[in-house]
């Protein structure tokens, strides 16, 4: 869904190629805010208190630091191939990037006392299966990235976890049903994962295929 400001961001890359960033740089700026992001969301939580809830602020900082990490992630790729610099291993470093990142942000929620463990690594495992069905595509016949999403994708979690905090902040008992929140997260992420599969045998009709293992074909 949110993919679909990709052209916008990629008239920004291709300034900020131009003016002497490199996709390194963004790269390196992405980690900083995805841990600036984690540090945010665990402070926020963690100082929740309804009779202060201006104690919590870092939750709303949170949402602008999500951004500023999903901005400089989309930049990193589109930096490189507009510099002619893309390679594989970038592309690589790129995914797991992704979904690492993802998992320190979100998995840092497992030190907040009120929050369902179970929930939660069902939640990154369901992460990891969209990010890695997505993957697939590139990998199958038609070689395309998926990107499709039911509002679980990278972005659209991310949108909802910005949401949830602000609400969180405003409201602090909101923050109590932060495990309902997570069960939903995680069965709207799994749909995704179970969408683009779809799409990818969708994509796979008609086309040749040949199986590759270690030991050859």
């Amino acid at each position: 869904m949110l993919y679909a400001l990709k052209a916008r961001f990629q008239k920004l890359a291709t300034s900020f190629a131009f003016s002497g960033m490199t996709a390194n740089h963004a790269s390196l700026l992405g980690w900083l805010f995805v841990f600036l992001s984690t540090a945010a969301l665990y402070f926020g939580f963690r100082n929740l208190d309804p009779q202060n809830h201006t104690a919590a602020w870092p939750l709303l900082a949170f949402p602008i630091l999500v951004l500023f990490r999903l901005v400089f992630n989309a930049l990193d790729g589109m930096i490189a191939r507009a510099q002619d610099r893309a390679t594989p291993m970038g592309e690589v470093l790129n995914e797991l990037g992704d979904i690492w990142g993802d998992s320190i942000c979100y998995g840092v929620l497992y030190f907040i006392p009120y929050v369902n463990s179970l929930y939660l690594g069902i939640f990154l495992v369901c992460c990891w299966f969209a990010e890695f069905t997505g993957l697939l595509g590139r990998a199958l016949p038609g070689h395309i990235r998926r990107h499709e999403s039911v509002f679980g994708g990278k972005a659209e979690r991310s949108l909802l976890f910005c949401v949830f905090a602000i609400v969180c902040y405003f409201s602090t008992l909101t923050a109590f049903y932060i495990n309902y929140f997570i069960v939903v997260l995680a069965v709207l992420t799994f749909l995704t994962g179970i969408l683009r599969i779809y799409k990818i045998k969708k994509q796979t009709q008609g086309l040749s295929y040949q199986s590759h293992t270690l030991y050859g074909r």
